[in-house]
């Protein structure tokens, strides 16, 4: 796999996951897994965490707060 074709299925995996937390009002937590053999594909795990609930335990989670900021965001945003 190469590095373009690697971002390009992050970002649409990524993308799903994003989805799927802010239609459940969850904030999202994911981190890479390194693949167990050389022709794996390197895979992502993730959870969907209470609004402010901290990340699971475990090294390199990212932690997207989706829930409360969006809106004021949206308000906030500047006329074009």
């Amino acid at each position: 796999m190469t590095i373009h074709e690697h971002l390009a299925a992050f970002d649409g995996w990524l993308t799903s996951r994003i989805e799927d937390a802010y239609a459940a009002h969850k904030d999202l937590a994911f981190r890479d897994l390194a693949p167990v053999r050389e022709d794996e594909r390197a895979t992502w795990e993730y959870a969907l965490l209470n609004p402010g609930q901290r990340a699971p335990a475990g090294e390199g989670w990212s932690v997207y707060r989706l829930q409360g900021v969006w809106p004021e965001f949206l308000d906030n945003k500047p006329a074009i």
